[in-house]
């Protein structure tokens, strides 16, 4: 997977989010909800458990894509409605990474050429997932670490390819 979002962006490759800026998006996200967390290598190697996705849609089309550990995902929540891990529904918990990954779109979809669309967040979990997005590959793929554990995100771009 290419680590520059740049070659994705075809029409204007003159916009483009570095690892960096991706994962800055991701840092502020998680330290607005009072979580420290730190680069790390993008294949945690840990099963994620829960997939949250928004698309993109304008004059750039893509999706971001957010994975996360059970422990993560119970972690982000808790912090969020700032609750003991232990006492959360499992609603609470879909809610939490979906507004997790909206929150984070938000910033990448403010990083895009203009005009453009952010959808409503969905959510999937189980185990061993393996999303794909129909016409779109995967171009970028950034993760962080909280005391919770890993949150990896991917960002999907339209492709010809794919």
């Amino acid at each position: 997977m290419s680590q520059t979002f740049e070659a994705s962006l075809a029409g204007d490759p003159a916009e483009a989010i570095s690892p960096e800026e991706l994962s800055e998006a991701l840092g502020e996200v998680l330290s607005s909800l009072g979580l420290e967390s730190f680069p790390i290598e993008a294949n945690t190697g840990q099963e994620l458990d829960v997939s949250g996705s928004v698309t993109i849609s304008g004059e750039w089309n893509g999706a971001v894509q957010m994975e996360l550990t059970d422990a993560s995902q119970r972690g982000t929540a808790a912090a969020m409605f700032l609750l003991d891990p232990d006492v959360l529904s499992a609603e609470e918990i879909v809610d939490a990474v979906g507004e997790l990954v909206n929150m984070v779109g938000g910033g990448i979809k403010g990083m895009l050429p203009e005009p453009s669309r952010l959808s409503l967040p969905t959510v999937v979990q189980g185990h061993d997932l393996h999303l794909s997005f129909p016409g779109m590959a995967p171009v970028l793929r950034y993760a962080r670490a909280s005391e919770s554990g890993p949150i990896a995100v991917t960002i999907w771009a339209e492709s010809s390819d794919s």
